[in-house]
């Protein structure tokens, strides 16, 4: 079966935004305009997998140590050399207006699902976490954390060149 749902009542959507979610759970998102798509893609990618992006954020800007503590300060370190956050803070700045207005509409989306989901709500990872880590928040999504969180992917991605070139 297909399951529908709507999140027209969500603050932040401007007309109907109709998600569809297939047999396999899979969302199909159908909008009206480019806002309201990635603003609906915004709020099912943090409703589906918001402990990844959040991690995976940590990572791209080398702030796993706000997670886990003190044992994650080298790997922040090294992190840190590779300049991600940077980077991505200086394509923000050079990004076309319609490239911002797609990233943060996708961020206002994430946002609008955290404002109303916290700790385990979000995902179950974040109760484990508290029992090492019981002060960590969650922050509100930002653009950059979007552009930083593609580079952090794009480097686990780039693992297996070899593999990928000899097939």
């Amino acid at each position: 079966a297909i399951e529908s749902s709507s999140i027209n009542s969500v603050h932040g959507v401007d007309q109907p935004v109709d998600i569809y979610r297939d047999q396999m759970g899979i969302p199909h998102i159908y909008a009206s305009n480019l806002h309201d798509l990635f603003f609906a893609q915004g709020y099912v990618h943090a409703q589906d997998r918001f402990w990844q992006m959040d991690f995976w954020r940590h990572i791209g800007s080398a702030r796993l140590s706000e997670m886990f503590g003190a044992s994650q300060v080298e790997t922040d370190a090294f992190l840190r050399t590779l300049g991600w956050r940077q980077i991505a803070e200086a394509e923000w700045d050079s990004l076309s207006p319609e490239s911002n207005a797609i990233l943060t509409a996708y961020s206002d989306g994430v946002n609008a699902y955290l404002a109303d989901h916290s700790g385990t709500e979000l995902s179950l990872e974040y109760g484990v976490l508290k029992l090492i880590n019981a002060g960590y928040s969650v922050e509100p999504w930002t653009p950059v954390n979007s552009l930083t969180w593609a580079k952090a992917m794009a480097w686990d991605l780039r693992s297996n060149v070899e593999d990928e070139a000899d097939r």
